[in-house]
């Protein structure tokens, strides 16, 4: 044993059995796990009268009640006795930088939920996230306003903006509001079997001689395995010989004495980073998958409910969007979303991906059906449109339609163009595209067209279609070296040799270097963390414009060979660029979007990646060098690195530098960085799996193949949005929800019968978000969450026509407010 102070401590013991449900197994194996854990937790607590276990995570405990009933009840009669304490109250130990603000509170709302359920308890006062692999700013004021006042952590081991170690460190960690929670980050969650005296408690002890308390977790992890007897008799002998107290106990219990007798060692007002930044891109289809179900949950519920609420549907259909929501929970978990698993759970995890996102698609379609009664019938030759507009506030989009004709079109040299109307019978700038299939006979339609769509409400547009000679088509201005776009405030040029961007310009100020929108190869490893990497730098490469007969292989043209750089779609609504590129086995396929309606470039990056240990940035290179960079987190925004290091932020990144500024939007892409003005978004890596780093050792097997990830076609959505600052900064978080929660589309002839649904909910401040709005569960009302998207003060009236009155509602910055709404009245509530 270490020599000790001769003033007395308190050395706090809290065992625990840290089990990965999935992870270098399936999740049959990590129940399996869960149930040889809890069975020696239970005989020991039994055993051992001074011993108290600890355990949090829902997802576990519904595992033991599925399959093994009796074990149940003796954990059940535990808990009752204070010999099991469920701590933590989440789901499961989730992510803690890549979920959305709701996400969270999804965790830990579900979390409870099982637990008062079935133990009467919620978890206490201190949430449990031993193992993610960082913790974003934006947790402070949801653990807060979740009713928790303490945090235990495991990492990372020292912050990345001033490599200060913060291993067994007591910190005050602020967030927004100035509403703080107090961390323990402790050194390790865990111990080895039989040996927590032996390897562990000296150095614990060390690294907090100067505390009158101090906190151990210990306990077999990962796998579970939890205490032993060999520890437990162990840790009773030196209760008997130590001159400090040593008591077995819980997070709760810990804070609370130490609280008394202690002082926190910091105050730390920025995300806690980093550690692993090869996560934030590792499994690029688990990330763009979990984005996109966590925004179909959230448009279903805001949709299910205004179909009940007008009397259009008859059930709110809680049940399963519980089993939705817990699709997306569990794949939200510190191994499955960072891509750090086993190739078996990155299929186990898509397939639950797409359970969740089946189920909302269902649900979301059976309440736009009913959503849509009460319309004019179709007059003879025309295709209804029927766009219903999910956000509280007008939204001007392109909308896309796919319909098909009542007859082929077989009239010889002609296209059968269509032409849309809105309900006054007026004609919207619209443009025929290439449809999804290639059936070549003029059948199936595909048309884009401006929509100037109402809040929260059915609009009805309606298609006629005339034969004309030919597809409309308008080629931009064009020359030898460049394709021109010109919309009256954004002109844009396409390098034709180089395939990509040379210049943006927004009101005549250009805001990019030449060369924009470059897919660089950068030297990476097999490690699928990237764990003894702070950034992705060292660059092997570029991918080059592919020549012609190369641009005609990515293509799958067997008769021409295609200009490499080429215009696919111009007319009257946008101009669509296309260019494909090559890099070693490796190829690209870009496609540019200039709209004439808005100063926003669309770019569609198709990927057929087939290099190994390698890392691809999107490279844009702006003028704005010096400024500050600013990213969306969970519920607020974070202030993102600029030497180069790799950034963590979810829907968009910003750049400010005085009054401009230069937005990138994305639609499932988390890693970043950015230095000198140039932002490199991390599209994807090609790492091992599970291929974890341990000294010198060989990572890979040399003798045989292995698999890879992300080798394959990979599709990714950015939208680049240059211009004033106090522009985007109001408004680039409505861009990214709307390009996150479309408007759902679909030319369908509905019934006359009915009548049109009112409005739910409308709001006269755009900047504010509407997060959902769902059915309570035990009684008539309707649970409204509003988010203020603006790191200042703000106002809106929130109107809910469906019941007849309207609230002004006040907020202070990024401030979460959740409201309960029935007829009578719209009271104030809880986060959870």
């Amino acid at each position: 044993m270490s020599k000790k102070d001769n003033k007395k401590k308190k050395v706090h013991l809290i065992c625990n059995a840290h089990i990965d449900p999935v992870w270098l197994w399936n999740w049959e194996e990590g129940a399996a796990a869960t149930i040889s854990t809890f069975r020696s937790a239970v005989r020991f607590c039994k055993e051992y009268d001074e011993f108290v276990f600890n355990h949090n995570e829902s997802l576990l405990y519904e595992w033991i009640e599925e399959y093994d009933p009796d074990l149940f009840e003796e954990i059940k009669e535990l808990i009752k006795a204070g010999k099991w304490h469920v701590i933590g109250g989440w789901y499961l130990q989730p992510d803690a930088n890549m979920p959305s603000g709701e996400s969270f509170v999804r965790q830990i709302e579900e979390g409870r939920r099982y637990f008062m359920e079935k133990f009467g308890v919620d978890g206490g006062k201190t949430a449990i996230n031993f193992d993610p692999f960082g913790h974003t700013i934006g947790l402070v004021q949801i653990l807060k306003d979740a009713g928790y006042e303490n945090y235990i952590v495991s990492r990372p081991a020292k912050l990345i903006y001033d490599g200060s170690s913060l291993n067994d460190k007591h910190i005050l960690w602020k967030g927004y509001n100035n509403k703080s929670v107090n961390v323990f980050k402790a050194t390790t969650y865990g111990s080895r079997l039989g040996e927590f005296l032996a390897t562990k408690y000296d150095y614990l002890y060390e690294n907090q001689k100067d505390k009158k308390d101090i906190g151990m977790l210990w306990g077999v992890g990962n796998h579970g395995g939890g205490p032993s007897k060999k520890d437990l008799d162990d840790i009773r002998g030196l209760m008997k010989q130590s001159d400090d107290e040593i008591v077995h106990t819980y997070p709760d219990k810990f804070f609370e004495e130490y609280l008394q007798r202690n002082q926190n060692d910091r105050v730390i007002k920025r995300s806690l980073h980093s550690f692993s930044v090869g996560c934030y891109t590792s499994m690029v289809r688990v990330k763009q998958k979990h984005r996109e179900l966590e925004n179909k949950l959230l448009l279903c519920e805001k949709m299910m409910s205004h179909a009940v609420s007008d009397e259009a549907l008859e059930n709110y259909e809680h049940q399963m969007l519980r089993e939705a929501w817990k699709n997306l929970l569990f794949c939200e978990f510190h191994d499955a979303l960072p891509g750090s698993s086993i190739q078996i759970v990155e299929n186990d995890i898509l397939k639950r991906l797409d359970h969740g996102l089946d189920i909302a698609d269902r649900l979301i379609f059976r309440s736009y059906f009913r959503l849509v009664k009460g319309q004019k019938p179709a007059k003879e030759g025309e295709y209804p449109v029927l766009v219903y507009n999910p956000h509280p506030y007008r939204v001007r989009t392109i909308v896309e339609c796919e319909y098909c004709l009542a007859e082929q079109n077989r009239v010889p040299d002609t296209f059968s163009k269509g032409d849309v109307f809105d309900e006054e019978g007026k004609l919207v700038p619209c443009q025929n595209e290439k449809e999804s299939s290639n059936i070549p006979i003029d059948w199936i339609k595909r048309v884009a067209f401006q929509g100037d769509l109402a809040p929260m409400s059915v609009n009805r547009f309606n298609i006629v279609n005339r034969l004309v000679e030919k597809k409309p088509f308008e080629l931009p201005k064009t020359d030898e070296n460049y394709i021109y776009f010109d919309n009256g405030t954004m002109q844009s040029k396409v390098n034709r040799k180089t395939g990509l961007i040379d210049s943006y310009k927004v009101n005549n100020i250009e805001y990019i270097k030449p060369g924009m929108c470059r897919l660089l190869v950068i030297q990476d490893n097999t490690d699928s963390w990237g764990m003894t990497v702070s950034s992705y730098q060292k660059m092997k490469g570029k991918f080059k414009l592919a020549t012609p007969s190369q641009a005609a292989k990515i293509c799958g043209v067997d008769k021409k060979q295609p200009d490499s750089v080429r215009v696919v779609e111009s007319n009257e609504l946008r101009t669509v660029v296309e260019a494909s590129f090559v890099y070693s086995q490796s190829s690209c396929n870009i496609r540019y979007t200039f709209n004439k309606t808005d100063n926003i470039i669309g770019v569609n990056v198709r990927v057929f990646s087939q290099d190994k240990s390698v890392m691809y940035k999107l490279s844009i290179p702006t003028v704005l060098t010096g400024a500050k960079c600013i990213g969306k987190t969970a519920y607020g925004r974070d202030i993102l690195m600029t030497n180069g290091n790799e950034n963590v932020s979810h829907q968009w990144l910003m750049l400010k530098k005085g009054t401009s500024a230069f937005a990138v939007i994305n639609t499932g892409t988390y890693g970043s960085s950015c230095k000198r003005g140039e932002i490199r978004m991390s599209v994807l890596r090609t790492p091992g799996y599970s291929a974890h780093p341990i000294g010198d050792r060989q990572i890979l097997p040399l003798d045989r193949f292995s698999p890879r990830i992300d080798i394959g076609e990979r599709l990714f959505d950015y939208y680049l949005w240059a211009g004033e600052y106090e522009e985007i900064n109001e408004n680039v978080d409505k861009i990214a929800l709307i390009n996150h929660q479309k408007p759902i589309v679909l030319n369908f002839n509905p019934s006359d019968k009915g009548k049109k649904a009112k409005p739910f909910c409308l709001l006269d401040n755009e900047t504010v978000e509407l997060v959902t709005i769902r059915k309570c569960e035990d009684n008539e009302g309707y649970k409204i969450r509003l988010f203020n998207n603006l790191d200042k003060k703000n106002t809106c009236t929130i109107k809910l026509p469906v019941f007849g009155y309207e609230k002004q509602v006040n907020f202070k910055p990024f401030e979460i407010l959740t409201f309960i709404c029935s007829p009578k009245a719209m009271k104030k509530t809880g986060l959870v």
